[in-house]
């Protein structure tokens, strides 16, 4: 699946908690909080705030038996990502957060578009309107097809 259809999920703001609730109730959340929490992550300025957000997601998603351990972590990337806590930059998750997206990729969002979570969402979002009652012959054909059809 394509990386750009997982980047519209995401960013649509209606459409990625109902992701989320997938992604919890298969049990694959891990991956999304992770990304989740480097985007927001991204965005910060300040440097005292940068190394504390760091350690907690360290603590939360990178940490060996941590709450909620990610499973596509080498040992060395795991290492170089504890080193960096020295000195936290924005750019200090950026391979592991490429790989959690690539897996979120190719993992989940296939299913996730066919699961009753998005069609439901999909129709919540573009009902499909019913025709208006049409007049004249148009209105008397349509009425004979439809009782035959039914």
């Amino acid at each position: 699946m394509s990386v750009e259809q997982f980047l519209v999920i995401f960013s649509e703001e209606g459409l990625c908690p109902v992701y989320e609730e997938y992604l919890l109730q298969n049990m694959a959340w891990e991956n999304f909080g992770f990304y989740n929490e480097v985007e927001k992550f991204r965005t910060i300025e300040n440097q005292e705030l940068l190394e504390a957000e760091a350690r907690k997601i360290y603590d939360r998603f990178i940490e060996v038996d941590s709450a909620h351990e990610l499973g596509d972590i080498t040992y060395q990337l795991r290492e170089k990502i504890r080193q960096s806590l020295e000195s936290p930059t924005r750019e200090m998750f950026e391979e592991l957060s490429q790989i959690v997206m690539d897996s979120l990729v190719n993992s989940t969002v296939t299913d996730f578009l066919r699961d009753p979570l998005f069609l439901n969402y999909v129709d919540s979002r573009f009902p499909i309107e019913e025709p208006e009652p049409q007049s004249g012959l148009f209105s008397s054909l349509f009425s004979c097809f439809s009782r035959v059809f039914v």
